[in-house]
């Protein structure tokens, strides 16, 4: 089994199990769903990593998306920021059980993450779970210069830079899910 393999060995996707994507109306951080394999080396082939690029995924969840991009970039740095700690701690396993040198993940809550924020060049944020005022707080926290891959209920003339749409294959569904890809 390949590197990558490994990674998404343990990956249930939602046609051999519906209940992956947890859903709580009364706690929606509880929500979890994740960017699959597929969707991953779709956003490679869609977005431009280059070796000066510091990336960070926002609600990393169990990391496998970041050691995946430290698989297949040249990209100077990963960075995953998990508020749940069970999930962090997930991530922190998977990263160590394999060589991934340039990943970092940190159980934080991202409003605490400012100056990891300004430093990382290209943002992937799954915003589906966060009320629309937390979200558009999270995007004005964004500086210009960024590239930002995300999905949000947020309405797309709301969001400010160039938008375009890139659809990717998740966990939560049975088809490819609409993000968008946002040059500030």
């Amino acid at each position: 089994m390949n590197k990558v393999d490994l990674i998404y060995q343990d990956f249930v996707n939602y046609k051999d199990k519906k209940s992956h994507s947890k859903t709580n109306k009364d706690e929606p951080h509880l929500i979890y769903g994740e960017i699959t394999k597929e969707g991953i080396e779709k956003l490679v082939n869609e977005i431009n990593f280059s070796p000066n690029d510091v990336v960070l995924d926002i609600g990393s969840g169990r990391g496998k998306g970041i050691c995946h991009l430290s698989l297949i970039t040249n990209v100077k740095k990963l960075i995953g920021v998990e508020i749940m700690e069970e999930r962090h701690n997930l991530a922190l396993s998977l990263v160590n059980s394999g060589d991934y040198g340039n990943v970092e993940f940190l159980c934080k809550d991202i409003f605490d993450c400012l100056p990891i924020i300004e430093d990382s060049t290209i943002i992937i944020a799954n915003l589906l779970a966060f009320p629309k005022d937390l979200a558009q707080k999270l995007l004005n926290m964004i500086p210009k210069g960024k590239t930002i891959i995300l999905s949000t209920t947020l309405n797309k003339n709301s969001i400010q830079g160039s938008v375009r749409e890139l659809h990717l294959s998740v966990s939560w569904l049975d088809k490819e899910f609409k993000f968008y890809v946002i040059k500030t």
